[in-house]
Formats: C-alpha cells, structure tokens, sequence
C-alpha cells in the first residue's frame, strides 16, 4: 500500500538517576533498549519512508532514538526545553545509577548529535506556571503536525514502562498527549519478557475482553443447548401424558376424570414452556453467535499488529499498540469496564515476533494459527459425521414408531385385541411425525456442516502448501492477509449461517 512519508515522533524514559528509589531503566536496559529502537524504525521504513525524525535529547531513550535515526540518514530535528547548559546539567550529565560512568562521555554525545541534527529548537513554556518539559512536548507535536503531508502522517514511537505514572513533562504524559491526538503510537520496552512466543494460542491470558467474548458465548451456546434438550423432553412429556386424556376408565383404576385432568393441565403446561423457551432460544443464539464472531475476529486481528501489517483497523504500518486498543474497544460491550489488554505483555510478544527470521515467522504462523486452525475444522467434521449417523439412527426410530402406531390404529378399526390405539390421542402420534421431520431437517443440517468444514479444512491446507512459494517480506505479507481473509470470510459465513 503506497503511502506519504511519515514524520516519526519519539518519546522515552531517562537513564535511571542515583537517587531514583525504584528501578525503571537502568543501564543494563541500554544495549536492548537501542537493538528495539533500531528494529522498530526499520519496521516503519518496509511500510513507509521517514521524512523527518522529531524528538529531545535527554541521556536514555532520546539519544538512543537520535543516534539510530542519523545512522539511516533520516532528517533529524532536536527540542531542548531549557537553556542549553541547564539541559544538559539536568538531563545529560547527572548522576545516574551506574558506578564508574563517565558523564563526559554523554556530553560528547550530546553534542555530537546536536551537530548532526538538520534542526534544534530551544523552547519556553508560554507562561511561568507551565512545565518547561510539557511545554516543549506539546511543541514537537505541533511541529510534527505541520511538517506532515497529511492528517496521517505522524507516527510516534515510545521508550515507555507499561503502566508507568504519568508525571507532567515525562515519557509517559507525553505517550498519553499523542494518544489523545490520535497519533498511533508504538511502544517498546526492553525486559519485557514475562510471555513466550506461544502465548499467543491462549489470548485470554493478556487480552481480558478475548476471555470475556469467548466465555459469554461458550455460556450462551451451553444454553441454547441445555434448552434444545429440555424442549425435547417436554415434547416427550405432553405426548406421554396426553396419550391418557382420551384412555377408558378401565385403564386408570376409577380415577379417570381426575388423572384426565391433569394430564391435560400437564400437557397444556408443556406446550406453553415449549412456545416460551422457542421464542427465548433465538435471543441465545444471536448472542452465542455473535460473540463468537467477535472472539474470532480478535484471534485473526492479533496476527495483524504482531507482524507489523496494514489492515482496516490501523492506518498503516507499523500496527501500534494505541491502535489495537482502539480496536479492541470498538469490539468491546457497553457495559464493558476492565483494561482491554494486558499492554506490557502485548508489547513483550511483539517484540519477540519481530527479531524472527523469514523461516522462523512461516513457522510461527504455520504452528500457532493454521495448524491449529485446521486441527479445529477437521475435529467439527469428525463431529457433524457422528451426529448425522446419530440423528439418521433417531429419524428411522420415529419413522417406524410412526408407521407402527399409524398401522395399530388401522387395524383397530376392525380388531378389538387393537382398540387401545384408537381410544388414545392421536396427539402421540402427531409427536412423533414431528420429531421426525425435525430429526431428518436436523441430520441435512449437519450433513451440510460437516461438508462447510471440509470445504474450510481443504481450502486451509492448500494455503498452508502455499507457505513454500513464500521467499520475500512482501510474498509473506500477501500469503498472511490471503489466509487471514480466508478464515474471516468462513468465520463470517458460520455466524449469519447460524443467525438464520
């Protein structure tokens, strides 16, 4: 997908002070810290060129950022929001929290990449009760919304703890002012390594709204289920009791009229229950598929922002972290309240993605979502072919149950050994027509399902043969987005198949 040049906005944390009471980004973080940094901006660059790279030059993230993107030979503009002498007192050569260290060294540094930028701006908060830091933030985002061709056109990346306080002036406030903005955001942080690369079969461990959409609809298919069974046993009930209403009173020991009556009562009870439940069963469902949708929907999603791709729900590449928030809570219920994703175990799985090889990232996918995927269809094919040799078995019973009783009430017009047939309701027999017809609609039902997933199981295997004609970054792009449309549009066609 063609797109403008986009301006890269960095933010990111300050080496960790001395006297800082809780570690945050100590000096052990740098050499990954910079190897992310370095990965993350050539992700950007597959998808869209850099025209020019906007950030501040504080020892930590920033020079970090700085260094990386001269090294690509991106225009770099530098916003300091002090004097110059302050800046660097207070964000270049202070005391951090390594012993030994040479602040000269970040001096140099400093003064280094100042020389190399192709602008610096010195800013000043625009009254004395502002933060200078806050100030100078809101500055470069204005810039970099003046240098974009368009709306779009700003891209921001942050060197940001997951669930750091937000403190005026710092990484994290400014994380949430472009987010606020709608600037898609990417954030990284190095040791994020609490999740490994198959985490991403069990989402429900990191993203709360998964867990909740895959659970409400495993409740509401359990119920329309549950209330499937017990309709048919209060069938089964109103023709076994109804069955007496019209019995001699011979049969029922003098105690006819009575036991009549509340067969009746019982077999009216029924048809009520059953109408009730019938019309209450179409509300499960709709929900039972409707979830569903939106669970799977969120498992196709997710391999969307890992490996960096352009789809309907982000503008374009990178997949920033702010973006699949936003998705999320499109999909998300009203009613919805708790954190849409676990953020620092997202950010941890895409960083172990994106340092994947071609091979390795064919195999992930391969493994994790397709071998998977297809495990599944062909599992519900095994199933639908047990349940048509289930109801196929169940359509013969009440067929010859059908043709028994039909045959017993004709020949008791002219036997009397046979008259029991004829004095009994015929709304038994009824019944059992009914059953019937829904046993043998029921078992075309799953004869159609059962060939829907081997049609599903057969399209995905040729797709995962596909994956060897795979050679560069861009057959993978394509090959993915092919399987992910197919899933999708099988997925979108079992949910109106099932709210039919």
């Amino acid at each position: 997908m063609a797109v403008a040049p986009s301006v890269l906005l960095f933010t990111g944390h300050l080496l960790d002070a001395a006297n800082r009471e809780t570690t945050r980004f100590p000096h052990s973080m740098l050499d990954e810290a910079k190897v992310l940094i370095g990965k993350s901006i050539d992700e950007l660059a597959k998808v869209n060129s850099i025209s020019v790279a906007i950030a501040s030059l504080g020892a930590g993230g920033d020079m970090l950022f700085a260094a990386e993107v001269l090294k690509r030979n991106v225009p770099l503009h530098i916003f300091i929001p002090t004097e110059k002498g302050q800046f660097i007192e207070e964000s270049v050569t202070y005391l951090k929290s390594v012993e030994g260290e040479d602040a000269e060294a970040w001096k140099l540094e400093f003064e280094r990449i100042l020389a190399l930028a192709e602008k610096v701006v010195f800013t000043k908060p625009d009254h004395a009760e502002q933060n200078p830091y806050a100030a100078c933030n809101t500055k470069m985002l204005q810039h970099a919304f003046e240098l974009a061709s368009t709306e779009r056109g700003v891209v921001g990346l942050a060197l940001v703890k997951p669930g750091e306080e937000k403190i005026e002036g710092g990484a994290a406030h400014f994380l949430e002012e472009m987010r606020s903005k709608q600037v898609p955001v990417q954030i990284l942080w190095p040791g994020e390594r609490n999740v490994v690369p198959t985490d991403v079969r069990e989402l429900s461990r990191f993203i709360p709204l998964f867990k909740h959409l895959d659970e409400e609809a495993t409740f509401y298919q359990s119920r329309w289920r549950n209330r499937l069974k017990f309709s048919l046993l209060v069938l089964a009930a109103i023709a076994f009791f109804d069955a007496f209403v019209t019995v001699p009173d011979h049969f029922l020991f003098g105690h006819g009229q009575v036991l009549r009556m509340v067969c009746l009562i019982i077999s009216a009870a029924g048809a009520f229950v059953t109408l009730q439940m019938q019309l209450s069963d179409k509300t499960s469902l709709s929900q039972w598929t409707n979830s569903r949708a939106k669970a799977e929907q969120i498992r196709s999603e997710i391999w969307f922002y890992l490996f960096n791709y352009w789809s309907e729900n982000n503008r374009f590449g990178p997949y920033t972290e702010s973006e699949f928030d936003i998705y999320l809570k499109r999909m998300a219920p009203t009613h919805w309240n708790p954190p849409m994703v676990d953020m620092a175990k997202l950010i941890g799985l895409k960083q172990v993605v994106i340092f994947f090889s071609m091979q390795q990232k064919i195999d992930y996918y391969r493994e994790n979502r397709l071998d998977d995927q297809l495990a599944y269809f062909k599992k519900k094919k095994k199933y639908f072919t047990n349940r048509i040799r289930i109801y196929k078995t169940v359509t013969l019973l009440f067929l010859s149950v059908s043709i028994v009783w039909g045959i017993c009430k004709m020949i008791g017009e002219f036997n009397p050994a046979f008259s029991f047939f004829m004095d009994m309701s015929p709304l038994g027999m009824m019944i059992s027509f009914i059953a019937l017809v829904a046993s043998y609609a029921e078992a075309n039902n799953s004869k159609e399902m059962e060939y829907k997933y081997f049609q599903m199981g057969e399209g995905l295997t040729q797709l995962i043969e596909n994956s060897s004609a795979v050679q560069r970054e861009s057959d993978f792009d394509l090959w993915v987005k092919e399987c992910e449309t197919f899933l999708r549009t099988q997925n979108n066609e079992w949910s109106l198949k099932r709210e039919k």
